[in-house]
């Protein structure tokens, strides 16, 4: 992704990547509205350091904060700077080979 502003790569030092439920409604035979349900919880990967972290993301209800620990329920640490968040669906693919995470974004 680049930077429209300064023609810059964005960068982050903690990228998310978090599966989802979206709901489609359809509209004249047509999937037009994705409603994304963030007030449940799910997987998720984290990025920083060149590793990827399997986590868990939470957020009971829409006026809490949505946080992330790992696997055995303790807050997960970000490093310090910027997080950039990438909402997924839940059929989403992914797959990890030499180093090089791709994830395949999907929704119903």
């Amino acid at each position: 992704l680049i930077d429209r502003q300064n023609n810059q790569p964005i960068s982050a030092q903690n990228v998310v990547v978090a599966y989802v439920v979206h709901d489609d409604y359809l509209k004249n035979g047509r999937y037009n509205i994705v409603d994304i349900l963030l007030d449940m919880s799910g997987p998720a990967y984290i990025f920083r350091d060149g590793q990827g972290y399997e986590v868990r993301w939470s957020r009971p209800v829409l006026e809490s904060v949505l946080t992330l620990t790992d696997l055995n329920g303790n807050p997960f640490p970000f490093k310090q700077g910027s997080t950039w968040f990438q909402i997924i669906g839940q059929t989403s693919l992914w797959g990890h080979d030499s180093g090089v995470w791709r994830f395949e974004s999907r929704i119903p």
